[in-house]
């Protein structure tokens, strides 16, 4: 695969981890809207948005720590409202837009030190913090759909496959 195959794959899958993002904020949108009222901490829809406050602040980590090093350990599971998470999404997809705009296959393999949550530091080729970024979303994401399947909402598919026949990506 050539590099600029390279550096076109790498930047769809961010394609499609900001559309499978957005499609999961889209349906808990929905569900709280359907839900109405005051819900308990254990209510799956708050476990669903605390999953997706996670991934995209998760995705702010990893994009601070590779352009400003080590940094403070953050805070990645502290709950966001629901209303502030279409604006840090965004960020988010803009942030990784303008990384890969910007990367050359080279610097797939330059190094990136940081400290993980529990203050151990690290250091991982570019290239593999990326993957798992993309990686870490999947995962949480598919939890999310889970809660909201099990709660009777309507939950979207956000399979890499399904992104691709958009025709997006």
């Amino acid at each position: 695969m050539s590099r600029d195959a390279v550096l076109e794959a790498l930047a769809r899958r961010y394609r499609y981890n900001s559309w499978a993002n957005d499609l999961v904020l889209e349906a808990l949108v929905r569900s709280a809207a359907s839900s109405g009222g005051s819900r308990a901490s254990s209510d799956p829809l708050e476990q669903a948005t605390l999953l997706l406050t996670h991934v995209l602040r998760a995705e702010r980590v990893w994009h601070a720590r590779i352009h400003e090093g080590p940094g403070p350990i953050a805070q990645l599971w502290e709950p966001l409202p629901l209303a502030d998470l279409p604006s840090l999404a965004e960020a988010c997809a803009l942030g990784w837009q303008t990384l890969l705009a910007d990367l050359s296959a080279e610097g797939l393999a330059s190094i990136v030190a940081y400290h993980n949550s529990k203050g151990e530091q690290f250091e991982q080729r570019l290239g593999d913090v990326l993957d798992h970024v993309v990686n870490h979303g999947t995962y949480h994401r598919g939890q999310i759909v889970l809660l909201l399947r099990q709660a009777g909402f309507a939950a979207p598919v956000t399979d890499p496959i399904a992104y691709q026949r958009t025709g997006e990506g």
